[in-house]
């Protein structure tokens, strides 16, 4: 591909809801969410506080979605959450 992203540009968001809670304990984690859908919605507006590795050196980051209304943020936020 052009952008030599080799067809992955972040980590899959299968068993989000587990792997959420998970994130919160990592002592890399910079947020303040408690919960898996604190996290999610968290890292929608502020996707800085947790780099998932290796994609933290990625040069296309993810963007803060600050552009969504809060409505669309919790549908969002849900839709990923679902098993």
């Amino acid at each position: 591909s052009k952008a030599n992203t080799k067809g992955t540009f972040g980590p899959s968001h299968d068993g989000l809801s587990v792997i959420a809670l998970a994130r919160i304990q990592d002592p890399a984690y910079k947020g303040e969410a408690t919960t898996a859908e604190e996290y999610v919605r968290e890292s929608l507006l502020k996707p800085e506080r947790y780099l998932v590795q290796p994609y933290g050196a990625s040069r296309y980051k993810m963007p803060a979605y600050i552009n969504l209304t809060e409505d669309d943020i919790a549908a969002l936020a849900s839709f990923l959450l679902q098993p």
